[in-house]
């Protein structure tokens, strides 16, 4: 196992629930637009699930485009549009957010808008044992005494906080709403699955975590339909030490 600790890491500030956009972005920093007066009560990239207030990230994905939704998250409230080449699609009265890394800057912005979070978070990369290892640290950190919780394949644990989407590693948005929730039940401590697909430079679903140790178990050729070749799928698992640590 590989295994390397974080000398130090930005803070992101403290935001609560209702925010004005302008300050979540200057917590998320990039030198994007400002925004006055414009109040985001949550984060979506699932038009569906737009409430009014919300920041909805039209997200180009594999298969569909995020920004084809953008009537329908308006028609439910949404205040704020972020995505890329947002000036081809009418987003009405809402704020609108064109960055051409719309996947990292929706990480930071979630990590601002979703605080508290667990001050000390860990993740397990490889191709196998990453589950087994991430239970290890749980249990080994609770009996040291640590409230620890682990999100990742057998899903949130301890049940009964949040729901986790059924995948490795949940999105973005999921994934730092978890962290808040644990993090307000008193959680201290946090260990999570890292899958080379949350950390490809095409998903960025873990860019604004704030990690303080990560650990490799291994590295076997897998996942090659997502990354093409071993090497692409290598060097998405090495963004955790480079990146991200």
């Amino acid at each position: 196992i590989f295994f390397r600790l974080a000398v130090s890491f930005p803070l992101f500030c403290r935001v609560c629930p209702l925010q004005i956009l302008n300050n979540i972005c200057d917590a998320a920093g990039g030198g994007i637009h400002k925004f006055a007066d414009v109040e985001i009560t949550g984060i979506e990239i699932d038009s569906r699930r737009v409430a009014p207030g919300n920041l909805f990230a039209a997200l180009h994905g594999a298969a569909t485009d995020g920004r084809s939704f953008i009537p329908q998250a308006l028609e439910k409230g949404a205040t704020a549009i972020l995505g890329s080449g947002l000036t081809a699609y009418d987003c009405g009265s809402a704020a609108v957010i064109d960055t051409d890394d719309p996947r990292g800057l929706l990480a930071k912005i979630a990590a601002a808008f979703h605080q508290p979070t667990v001050p000390t978070v860990l993740a397990v990369t490889g191709t196998n044992g990453k589950t087994s290892v991430t239970q290890f640290v749980r249990q080994m950190l609770t009996h040291l005494g640590h409230k620890c919780a682990s999100f990742g394949t057998l899903g949130a644990v301890p049940e009964g906080v949040v729901e986790l989407p059924s995948m490795t590693t949940p999105d973005v948005v999921s994934l730092h709403r978890a962290l808040q929730a644990f993090a307000e039940r008193g959680f201290t401590h946090v260990v999570l699955e890292a899958s080379s697909h949350a950390l490809d430079t095409r998903q960025k679903r873990l860019d604004g975590v704030r990690f303080a140790a990560a650990a490799a178990t291994n590295l076997t050729q897998d996942h090659l339909d997502f990354h093409g070749t071993l090497e692409q799928y290598a060097a998405a698992k090495q963004r955790l030490f480079d990146d991200l640590l």
